[in-house]
């Protein structure tokens, strides 16, 4: 798997993960490239070398001939190691691609937004780049039907992929609800909650003003921000210009995000743009009412989701939250789950499939 990173803090990350924990490690084995080192307590390192998988760092990708002699190596020295390339960066196809035929590795295409980035010069950048994959890819894989239409095109061919989750981890536990909101110091308060990386794709400057409404009407509200990212220094400031900085609750990175949903009394999603939004699968089959953008794509929404255009003011956003909140809060309908292609099982028993029949069967490396 070509990935930019192995932080706990990446939605890709998230979905590959999914699908590693519960795929036949003794058929399907998976390996990870590199390029942006993090802290190594933030990433999966740890987890993925204890479920065999191995991980290279590799240089940030450059056109410089320093760098193609460098991939060269790279891939002459893992030959033997290797029978396909999983490419998440998508942006990267046209530079790995060239040296997967070189080297006689399958080339599979992976799609997990619906947009090329969220910065405008970079998504110039990556749409060029990306134009000759359907080319380069043996096989097109995307998260959600929109964001294959918005990589491939109409006219291609390609599969979704669900981010699929193990729905009883995240499963309502009244329990746990009780236990984290009382060590959060939150027991008697509305809990507005998110997840999400501090950056522009998550809108979290948006989602303050909407707390803002919202607390105006409910003083005793708190607003719980799990994820990390560039703009949240930004936000923090935001919150105290408006004086709300105590009523909002930083978590940052976190392993137990399935543990932190049961806090929560409702999921506010309002992402300008999204391949899926995994975190909102989540929400959902943890029961939460959800107030989301309408940008989400139709197959994350399955149960107890409240769709908001975003050209609504943050008051009418308010008062939904409001009605959503009348409702009593009831565990989800996994069958509803269970159908749309959300359980990791399931899933992941498709996806060595279509590795395999990729492959024609041939065998991977073992544990």
């Amino acid at each position: 798997h070509l990935v930019s990173d192995l932080t706990i803090n990446s939605g890709i990350m998230m979905a590959i993960m999914n699908y590693y924990r519960h795929i036949n490690r003794k058929e399907i084995q998976f390996d990870f490239v590199y390029f942006v080192e993090l802290d190594e307590k933030a990433t999966y390192k740890t987890e993925i070398e204890s479920l065999g998988g191995e991980i290279f760092l590799i240089p940030r990708p450059t056109l410089s001939p320093c760098y193609i002699s460098y991939l060269h190596r790279f891939f002459a020295t893992h030959k033997e190691e290797h029978l396909a390339i999983h490419i998440h960066e998508v942006y990267l196809t046209f530079m790995f691609a060239s040296f997967a035929r070189i080297y006689k590795l399958k080339i599979i295409t992976h799609c997990h937004n619906t947009k090329f980035s969220d910065h405008i010069l970079h998504a110039i950048r990556n749409r060029i780049l990306c134009l000759g994959i359907n080319k380069n890819a043996d096989l097109r894989f995307a998260c959600s039907k929109a964001a294959g239409l918005a990589l491939y095109g109409k006219h291609a061919t390609f599969t979704v992929i669900n981010n699929a989750i193990d729905l009883n981890k995240f499963a309502f536990d009244s329990d746990k609800r009780k236990f984290i909101r009382q060590s959060l110091n939150i027991e008697n308060k509305t809990v507005i909650g998110h997840v999400g990386r501090f950056n522009q794709q998550k809108n979290h400057q948006f989602l303050v003003k909407i707390f803002n409404e919202f607390h105006k009407t409910n003083s005793d509200s708190v607003l719980l921000l799990i994820g990390e990212g560039p703009l949240m220094d930004e936000v923090r400031g935001q919150l105290a210009k408006l004086s709300l900085e105590d009523s909002a609750i930083f978590l940052g990175r976190r392993r137990d995000v399935a543990e932190l949903y049961n806090a929560m009394d409702v999921f506010v999603f309002p992402s300008l743009f999204e391949g899926l939004g995994i975190v909102l699968i989540e929400a959902q089959a943890n029961g939460l009412p959800c107030v989301i953008a309408s940008c989400v794509p139709q197959e994350a929404i399955i149960d107890r989701a409240v769709i908001v255009n975003l050209s609504q003011s943050p008051l009418y956003w308010s008062n939904t939250i409001s009605k959503v909140l009348c409702s009593q809060r009831t565990n989800c309908d996994m069958q509803k789950i269970y159908s749309s292609g959300f359980e990791i099982k399931t899933e992941a028993a498709i996806l060595e499939k279509k590795y395999t029949n990729l492959l024609n069967k041939c065998p991977l490396r073992t544990e």
